[in-house]
């Protein structure tokens, strides 16, 4: 953007509502072509299809591993705390165990979907998660296609399609996750505002804060994008044009604000969610003080020293993809995922860092655009898939590193 008075008007008082000079956000629309359609399904057939069969070997590897049922394979770690919810709904006060653990850290949105699946097909919660899972992957593809496409192109879209479909972390989509619901949703808020469709972004900037507390940390890139449409004056001061932007800013705390309002009803506690983490070691800790402890022989086991390691590691990665999103004019959806890993790295424990950052669209698409070219393509997509494979394997087993 031009730093002429021209070009910094639309962001002062009485701005003209008009995006400034080389920030034009356009649509390619909703259509998708024949050619491109029969790709987005056949990615979408063969990655379900892969994780399936990758299940039925872990199982054929080690039968005892499921215990009671073949959801086994597919339902572990955070799942079984959302099937429980779905079934049973949240705990009262007196709920919790002994060791201060209790289900009301775990956000309300994909159980609510479990348990209207439920409802209406008459399935098992675990396997109505599925299915919630798996429709909601299918539109997390759509709509990753179509906000590429918007950026970089068809052939873009395409190569990014692949990606996000053989990505190692899509398995936590795949299944009862929070990641299922988090992931497509923050795909569609931000390809709807980056369009200007505020009002159709409004449910769901509304329901990516009930699904993970990350959520609402898009209120600031969305505010940016609104700004750069709109002029930053106009949008603080509410001129007439930006009503439906403030209203969708509005909407990034309300599915937050509901769930606080339940758990004030249910035990007189509106952030049990936030005050129930110690249960599961985390509570602040600054990002040096955090690596200290969990890779310090004289505070944690050696055995585990390595694990903690190998997440960090991975965490330290995904920052390094923001600076591409950045250059590659992305910077909004670089904001984003820079909060949610910044939150991540404040919990004072490692684990759960893989999920926490490969369940952050903006990354996959930067892996996308640092590997889009023709030396490129195939190793990423090989080395993509064989990720997908290993982490669908270890979830199956239920490996410490994927949890």
């Amino acid at each position: 953007m031009s730093l002429t008075f021209a070009g910094l008007r639309p962001w002062l008082p009485g701005g003209a509502a008009v995006r400034p000079q080389g920030e034009a956000i356009r649509s390619t629309g909703w259509r998708v072509p024949r050619r491109d359609l029969e790709l987005l399904l056949a990615i979408l057939v063969l990655s379900r299809l892969i994780i399936l069969v990758v299940f039925i070997v872990a199982y054929g590897a080690n039968p005892a591993r499921v215990e009671t049922g073949p959801d086994d394979m597919f339902c572990n770690w955070d799942c079984d705390w959302y099937v429980g919810i779905a079934e049973k709904g949240y705990w009262p006060i007196f709920g919790a165990d002994k060791h201060g653990v209790a289900n009301w850290a775990f956000f309300p949105l994909l159980p609510a979907a479990m348990a209207g699946v439920t409802a209406l097909t008459g399935l098992p919660a675990a396997y109505a998660g599925l299915v919630v899972a798996n429709v909601a992957w299918g539109i997390g593809l759509y709509f990753l296609y179509l906000f590429a496409r918007d950026h970089g192109g068809s052939p873009f879209a395409r190569y990014a399609s692949l990606i996000y479909g053989f990505w190692p972390f899509g398995v936590h989509g795949s299944v009862p996750m929070t990641e299922a619901l988090f992931v497509p949703l923050s795909i569609g808020l931000f390809l709807l505002a980056r369009r200007g469709d505020w009002l159709l972004a409004v449910p769901l900037a509304a329901a990516l804060s009930a699904s993970r507390t990350v959520g609402v940390l898009a209120v600031l890139p969305l505010f940016i994008l609104a700004a750069r449409e709109f002029g930053l004056w106009r949008v603080v001061f509410i001129r007439p044009g930006t009503e439906r932007a403030v209203i969708a800013l509005a909407a990034t705390g309300l599915g937050l604000a509901l769930y606080m309002m339940y758990l004030h009803g249910l035990m007189g506690d509106a952030l049990a969610f936030a005050h129930n983490q110690n249960a599961w070691n985390r509570q602040f800790k600054w990002p040096w003080m955090m690596l200290l402890d969990e890779l310090n022989p004289a505070f944690t086991d050696v055995r585990w020293i390595m694990s903690n390691a190998i997440d960090a590691v991975t965490g330290l990665a995904a920052l390094t993809l923001l600076p591409t999103l950045w250059r590659r004019d992305l910077k909004t959806e670089a904001i984003f995922a820079g909060l949610a890993l910044t939150a991540a790295f404040l919990t004072g424990a490692t684990h759960s860092l893989p999920r926490y950052s490969g369940g952050l669209f903006p990354l996959i698409l930067a892996v996308a655009l640092l590997t889009d070219r023709p030396l490129g393509r195939t190793p990423t997509l090989a080395l993509s898939l064989a990720g997908l494979c290993i982490f669908a394997f270890s979830w199956a087993m239920e490996q410490f590193y994927v949890m």
